[in-house]
């Protein structure tokens, strides 16, 4: 198949139901979620810390850990790949956003970097075709 070929289409392109891309990500939010259930006071800080309310983190470890769930299994991967990625943007500005911080922190821009690469994983994610 010829790289032009390649592009258009996309199926081929993650035959095997990307689980190249899929488990990663899965692990990535059950292992927030999880941090977060088993160290609640932490996730209370967290809470916190960013004005949210308290009771925000029990429904925030479900939507983690059900999105990670959803991922492994392949149930809706157009809506839930699309909330997440919505989920990591809002996040990212909240909590480390290089450009609203009162000083520059390469720590910070580097995650808003990597949180970009996670939402264009999503992206990319909810665009293929069901397979």
């Amino acid at each position: 198949m010829s790289a032009m070929q390649a592009r258009d289409a996309p199926e081929q392109i993650c035959s095997d139901g990307c689980w190249a891309l899929r488990a990663p990500l899965a692990a990535l939010f059950a292992f927030s979620a999880l941090t977060k259930l088993f160290d609640l006071q932490a996730g209370f800080g967290e809470m916190a810390h960013f004005g949210l309310p308290a009771l925000v983190l029990f429904p925030l470890i479900a939507f983690q850990f059900g999105s990670a769930v959803a991922l492994v299994a392949g149930l809706w991967l157009r809506p839930v790949s699309l909330a997440l990625a919505a989920f990591v943007l809002i996040a990212s500005i909240m909590a480390h956003n290089p450009i609203t911080a009162s000083e520059f922190d390469v720590r910070q821009a580097t995650v808003f970097l990597e949180h970009g690469v996670i939402i264009g994983a999503l992206v990319w994610l909810a665009g293929r075709p069901a397979s």
